[in-house]
């Protein structure tokens, strides 16, 4: 019954149920439903299962999904929404961009925001969207006023922690995470089974404390192919991996996949072994073993890490001076639990 008050508002508590279920299948066909998911790419890959929980309760609505221009092509992609709208960032003191936001979201005549992102931002927009929308509409987020608003202490923990517990607030249960339907299959001349996938960049936030040393990598991808794996390294277009190439069994595809490749990719590594980057959640999600390399100068992996089978981090003190040696032999039980998972 709890759904009932959520699509509908007050009215249940005027109405019997078999009457609020008529409503609901007339009422139905009529709403509009905005979710917001701005960034970045490991959250975007986390926010999947809740897109499919919400977009599955409003089969029968228009979904509509406001993000970035960096995820929009892919965002398009996953099968959920009827409309991908992707707006820049923009400065608060940006007027004219205001105003073209403010008047796309009057004129949707929204009736559910889901606001998945849940920062400053988007708690802007809230009040901004209240003073122009044409009809109230229900915002299941992070506002203080809003009868499905989130928890502080949540913002602790993990994203998927975080939207478990939102879209719990609406009678909504968070499916596995599960992104396989999306590979795109990718052909490399020369590859053999096993092989294992390698994520060695980072972004540079935390004054890049989230990056390993690439000459720890390539010792990392000589042992891997002694031990009988080739080794497929991806990467930005703005990466450098050329120091990996230490032999003919290793593959350097560092800018040359689209997220769909990398999924494919992962979907049929053995494993895959990363900092703790976007493409290492994408390894993740697409049920591939991970293991991801944290410091203790960023955030925790309780709080970011990917999700998974199997998923093992390491944490050191600083990753500048951590060594092949030092991990070498939880990677041999890591790589010992892979074979055993069918």
């Amino acid at each position: 019954m709890k759904r009932f008050a959520f699509a509908l508002g007050t009215d249940f508590m005027f109405h019997g149920e078999e009457k609020i279920k008529k409503m609901i299948e007339k009422s139905a066909f009529d709403m509009t439903i905005l979710v917001i998911k701005l960034g970045a790419l490991g959250d975007f890959i986390v926010a999947d299962a809740a897109f499919s929980a919400i977009c599955k309760r409003h089969g029968r609505d228009k979904k509509i999904l406001l993000t970035t221009p960096a995820f929009a092509d892919f965002a398009k992609k996953l099968g959920y929404f009827d409309e991908v709208v992707a707006f820049p960032r923009f400065s608060f003191f940006d007027l004219s961009a205001w105003r073209e936001l403010l008047s796309w979201f009057r004129n949707l005549e929204v009736t559910h925001v889901y606001d998945l992102q849940m920062v400053n931002r988007t708690h802007y927009y809230f009040y901004a969207f209240k003073m122009v929308a044409r009809r109230s509409f229900e915002w299941v987020g992070h506002v203080k006023c809003s009868p499905y608003c989130l928890e502080d202490h949540y913002f602790k923990k993990h994203p998927m922690e975080r939207f478990a517990r939102l879209l719990s607030k609406v009678n909504l249960e968070l499916p596995p995470l599960d992104i396989r339907r999306l590979g795109e299959k990718i052909t490399i001349e020369g590859l053999s089974q096993p092989y294992a996938l390698m994520v060695p960049n980072a972004s540079n936030a935390f004054h890049g404390a989230k990056k390993w040393p690439l000459a720890q990598y390539q010792k990392l991808a000589i042992w891997l192919t002694e031990k009988g794996y080739d080794v497929v390294v991806i990467g930005g277009k703005d990466d450098d991996h050329a120091l990996l190439r230490a032999n003919e069994k290793i593959f350097d595809l560092t800018g040359k996949t689209s997220l769909e490749q990398v999924i494919f990719l992962s979907q049929n590594a053995a494993f895959a072994v990363g900092n703790d980057t976007g493409p290492i959640h994408m390894a993740a999600a697409s049920l591939c073993p991970v293991f991801v390399l944290f410091s203790k100068k960023a955030p925790p992996a309780e709080q970011v890490g990917a999700r998974g089978p199997l998923y093992y981090h390491k944490t050191a003190e600083d990753l500048q001076n951590l060594t092949f040696e030092d991990i070498k032999a939880e990677l041999e039980l890591f790589i010992l639990k892979t074979s055993k998972i069918e």
